[in-house]
């Protein structure tokens, strides 16, 4: 299989430069299908671009962030090898020569023979210079997330580690990382667990104003489609904390 981060570039190359062309509307309508369809794609492809646009980490930080995200992403691949060799094939329709954007994800992702574990070095310092880039943007909150497209969330989410887990205490980053740890039938029982108990807690919240319950009853629904992996369960568990 051709490197995740290239295929996700040659997907971008070609949404850009059909853009108002006919092919354009084709193209999209096969990618959102194909992710719909196949969600730990989707998860991969989102994640990718999300660890290239979080910045101001601290030393310490980043490390943990690009541990705990690749393990992810190697995890997630290779529990799900037909979804991303079927990706590869739609892909290879598309056009191929273009320039790998997410080289230094790759290089660390699929590194495994000595030649490559020296640029998995290399590109894991390009990643951590990166992720402590200092960067001044304005503030965003989660709640700007209500009315903004499934692929500029994850920006806002991004942003928001950086603001957030940049002051996390050795005992947080200790219990995100143990969550990585964790079975796929832990994650589960944690998770239907957690959405019980994030639900009956918004479902007690004494709310009178209309459009803060519609807000309720979208969080609602996004917290009983939550997908099943270490970082949904470590949100659900803060998102309950702070009910």
């Amino acid at each position: 299989m051709k490197n995740f981060g290239q295929l996700k570039s040659i997907v971008e190359n070609a949404l850009v430069t059909n853009f108002k062309k006919d092919d354009f509307k084709k193209i999209l309508k096969e990618f959102k299908e194909f992710v719909e369809n196949n969600k730990a794609v989707g998860k991969v492809y989102l994640n990718y671009g999300s660890i290239l646009k979080t910045k101001n980490l601290t030393e310490d930080v980043a490390n943990e962030f690009i541990e705990l995200s690749i393990n992810d992403i190697k995890t997630t691949i290779k529990e799900n090898k037909k979804q991303f060799e079927e990706f590869e094939s739609w892909v290879e329709t598309l056009d191929n020569l273009v320039e790998n954007n997410y080289k230094v994800i790759d290089d660390i992702v699929f590194a495994s023979t000595s030649e490559d574990f020296i640029k998995l070095v290399e590109s894991k310092k390009v990643l951590k210079k990166m992720l402590t880039e200092t960067i001044k943007k304005e503030e965003k909150t989660l709640n700007e997330t209500i009315n903004i497209p499934f692929e500029k969330m994850y920006d806002v989410v991004a942003e928001t580690f950086s603001n957030e887990y940049s002051t996390l205490s050795e005992a947080q980053l200790f219990e995100l990382k143990s969550l990585m740890k964790m079975t796929k039938e832990e994650l589960t029982e944690g998770i239907e667990r957690l959405k019980k108990e994030v639900t009956e807690k918004l479902n007690s919240l004494s709310i009178s104003d209309e459009e803060t319950k519609i807000k309720i009853g979208e969080t609602k629904n996004r917290v009983l489609n939550t997908k099943i992996d270490s970082l949904s369960y470590y949100k659900l568990k803060e998102l309950s904390k702070g009910l």
